[in-house]
């Protein structure tokens, strides 16, 4: 076990992730009340048709997230299970390309609808990608720094997950994938010379892709100039600016936001953080963005305190992902990055993002229940100095 150096209480952790994640889970209900009565034009369609599924979702995953809080983390990495896992995730990635399967939504078929309900399969990808590469690093880690028994390997399984969800036309969570797996990998053990190679290799291919395809060329020239096309390409990254920038210090007022109201595309999602620098202003970001450092930090205390190297492999997975969404995700609606389909975590419209998030989230807190308390950098076995 690795020490955190002076102080580790692990129901200390488990109360601070728990009080960031339900209050940011407040905040995002709280403002997708607000958002969804304008939604999309008010008297179109039942107001709070938005809001119900909203909630739907933040209960279920509140009791995902507990639920899994008590199983042991180490059931999920056993064979069955994660080829179980594995299968359903690949199936449901092939289904999603399967015409009159996957549901089509702006050119990208990324979504399976069952009941009236959309699920999205890549948002399992980043939790069973998780489970797999913890697995991978700890069987074989002594072959990891080994560019062809050990790192090829991880990459080659990495690479077609992601693959198939390129087909998908989707680049953003694909790329998220794959960095969220080169920081376990190096934390794993893996050399940083060849991480460093296979990302040289991808960037080309990346660039490849965006040429290749029309419509992400346009975003990245309406991100390099949204005036350029005010109406088209760079119209929801300018009316996210306008958004944040009418919010000022304390914000225009909760539910007084203009953006809402039609002007704003996204504006209960991919774009939510715009919508509470509008109405809540600089204030309002400071306390989503303190909510978010306050889980890093705990986050942090449970990887470095970890009782093995699995759950340390897999809480650093789950809070990469959570930290690199909730980064890309502020970036895109301020402009310091190209607009793409990235939700904040337990604040944006809860779909399959939340409820997989959540069950991360659950896996992460068992870790934290079975790593021992840290006192003066001395650990604590049973509430007795070891």
């Amino acid at each position: 076990m690795k020490i955190a150096g002076t102080h580790f209480n692990p129901e200390e952790c488990r109360g601070a992730i728990l009080l960031s994640i339900f209050a940011l889970m407040a905040m995002g209900t709280l403002f997708v009340f607000s958002a969804s009565v304008y939604y999309p034009i008010a008297g179109v369609e039942d107001p709070f048709r938005h809001f119900r599924k909203h909630l739907f979702f933040v209960f279920g995953s509140a009791l995902i997230m507990c639920v899994l809080s008590y199983f042991n983390y180490r059931f999920f990495l056993k064979d069955a299970v994660l080829f179980l896992l594995g299968f359903i995730t690949l199936a449901l990635l092939v289904l999603v390309l399967i015409p009159g399967v996957g549901a089509q939504i702006n050119g990208a078929k990324r979504w399976i609808r069952i009941a009236g309900l959309s699920f999205q399969p890549s948002e399992l990808a980043k939790l069973t990608g998780i489970l797999f590469c913890a697995r991978f690093l700890t069987q074989y880690s002594d072959r990891l720094r080994d560019w062809k028994q050990g790192f090829l390997p991880a990459v080659a399984v990495i690479g077609f997950l992601a693959g198939l969800i390129v087909l998908e036309k989707d680049l953003g969570t694909p790329v998220l994938i794959v960095a969220v797996m080169f920081i376990m990998l190096l934390a794993g053990g893996a050399r940083a010379d060849h991480i460093a190679l296979v990302t040289a290799v991808g960037i080309p291919l990346v660039i490849f892709l965006i040429r290749w395809d029309a419509y992400r060329m346009k975003r990245i020239l309406a991100f390099i100039n949204p005036w350029h096309d005010a109406q088209g390409t760079g119209y929801q990254l300018i009316q996210s600016w306008i958004g944040i920038h009418e919010g000022g210090i304390s914000g225009v007022g909760l539910g007084q936001g203009m953006q809402k109201q039609g002007f704003l595309p996204a504006h209960m999602n991919d774009f939510i953080f715009a919508m509470v620098g509008e109405e809540m202003g600089a204030i309002g970001v400071s306390m989503l963005i303190a909510l978010f450092a306050v889980f890093l930090y705990a986050g942090w205390k449970i990887i470095v305190n970890a009782p093995d190297q699995p759950g340390a492999l897999i809480a650093t997975g789950v809070v990469a992902t959570i930290g690199l969404q909730m980064l890309i995700h502020m970036l895109v609606n301020v402009g310091l990055m190209p607009t793409k389909g990235i939700s904040l975590p337990f604040v944006s419209l809860g779909g399959s993002s939340m409820l997989v998030t959540a069950a991360g989230i659950g896996l992460l807190l068992n870790v934290a229940a079975q790593a021992s308390p840290v006192v003066e950098g001395i650990p604590v076995e049973g509430g007795q100095i070891a």
